[in-house]
């Protein structure tokens, strides 16, 4: 079916258009088996850390005293992005060793801290106008961090 007013594949600097990944042949069915990405977003003491103690064989990474009653596997508490990062490397290189199924980072809000301060230089105040690339970049390689996790 082509639309009258639709706008022509564009073409390649060489000329030739590209074949289409669109196509019945690359059409799949079915389940697929992937562990489940979930995001809990709720106010202080209503049961967050809880309900991610209850999943699979967790690793806490994040402040120490939200899972103080709970019986789970901690990190140590990061005091910086870099050491973040060097969590969620050691939970890549060695979670299946260690049998650890579910990453929980908690909470969320305070690796925003972490962020912020990665960002500015001493003595200067994180501002959200102008540091947003730089926080925006810190994210993306947590996220990127976390999917290979995933």
């Amino acid at each position: 079916m082509q639309f009258a007013n639709a706008p022509k594949p564009a073409k390649p600097e060489g000329g030739t258009p590209r074949p289409s990944r669109m196509t019945l042949a690359n059409v799949t069915r079915g389940k697929r088996k992937r562990p489940p990405r979930v995001l809990l977003y709720g106010p202080e003491k209503v049961g967050k850390s809880t309900f991610a103690a209850g999943s699979p064989s967790p690793v806490f990474l994040g402040k120490d005293e939200g899972t103080d009653e709970l019986d789970v596997v901690r990190l140590p508490q990061p005091r910086s992005f870099a050491d973040v990062m060097d969590g969620l490397a050691l939970v890549r290189r060695e979670g299946a060793a260690q049998g650890w199924q579910t990453l929980v980072i908690d909470p969320l809000n305070w690796l925003e801290t972490l962020v912020q301060r990665s960002v500015v230089g001493p003595g200067e105040t994180y501002d959200a106008f102008s540091h947003a690339t730089a926080a925006m970049a810190k994210w993306r390689m947590i996220l990127e961090s976390v999917e290979r996790v995933w």
